[in-house]
């Protein structure tokens, strides 16, 4: 709106012609005509689109090459960094699904915003994601998906190619979870949240950082299920998958302190309510 207005204020007066005044030429104006304005509205808005088109064309281009200078600019022409510039996505969902740990890192620091979730509809027949997935879903669901291929590979280059892509996308799970500016209870449209996609992924890593970055483990998604009891639902024998015992373990150190510092208060004892929860599942 600033820009347009600094466009706009350029195009306001209409000049009639010019007088001398104590010998200097001054152009005379006038305020602009009902018509006139709407006219200078389309040629305030055609240049700012013009602008804006450039600017995007720059971050495009600075996205791509990670060049950190060449975003700046772009962002200091009216780009935003929040834009929905890749097929709908922002630009830090479409790094943190790729795998480009270095342009997730670098957008951070620009000022892009984690917690912007996305409306795709398409995304409600992909699986685990959903509307309403940030881009740190993004990158728990897509480090599987996304990896070096190319003709001719062999067995042993393709598996390669998994655990290197496997290690960028942990680190990227860990660069955005443990932002300072990250929410990592937001919930997609079927209530879920990074937590519990990652325990329906079997994302034992992921599981392990969202916990020590101090997810939450109470937060329930639309069928009233917490992260543990989505851990526990086809568990065999009695016996915690590593994933349960990992959200079992924190559930149990969290009721510990909580006992410690607020021992005033009636806290319920979460071991006896998981154990019967698992007691009644499995019977």
């Amino acid at each position: 709106m600033q820009i347009k207005s600094i466009i706009l204020s350029s195009l306001c007066l209409i000049s009639i012609g010019s007088t001398k005044v104590f010998g200097v030429l001054v152009p005379i104006e006038r305020e602009p005509s009902p018509n006139e304005i709407e006219f200078n509205n389309f040629r305030a808005n055609d240049m700012l689109h013009n602008m804006e088109d450039r600017a995007i064309s720059l971050f495009v281009r600075g996205f791509r090459a990670n060049d950190r200078d060449l975003i700046s600019q772009a962002i200091r022409l009216g780009a935003n960094i929040n834009g929905n510039y890749m097929v709908d996505k922002t630009p830090l969902m479409t790094a943190a699904e790729y795998g480009l740990l270095n342009q997730v890192q670098l957008l951070l620091d620009l000022g892009a915003n984690p917690n912007i979730s996305t409306d795709l509809e398409w995304l409600e027949h992909s699986g685990l994601l959903y509307r309403g997935s940030t881009a740190l879903m993004f990158a728990i669901v897509s480090d599987m998906l996304r990896y070096p291929r190319r003709r001719g590979m062999t067995e042993a280059e393709i598996l390669e190619g998994i655990r290197q892509s496997r290690i960028t996308y942990q680190n990227i799970i860990r660069t955005l979870a443990n932002f300072r500016d990250t929410d990592l209870n937001l919930q997609d449209a079927k209530g879920r949240t990074a937590l519990m996609i990652a325990v329906l992924k079997g994302d034992e890593e992921a599981v392990e950082t969202l916990i020590n970055a101090g997810a939450s483990l109470n937060i329930t998604n639309n069928e009233g299920q917490t992260a543990l009891e989505i851990a526990t639902e086809n568990m065999q024998q009695g016996e915690f998958s590593p994933i349960a015992k990992l959200i079992f373990d924190e559930y149990k150190r969290r009721h510990y302190i909580q006992q410690e510092v607020q021992n005033v208060l009636n806290i319920p004892d979460l071991e006896k309510i998981v154990s019967e929860y698992v007691s009644k599942s499995i019977n």
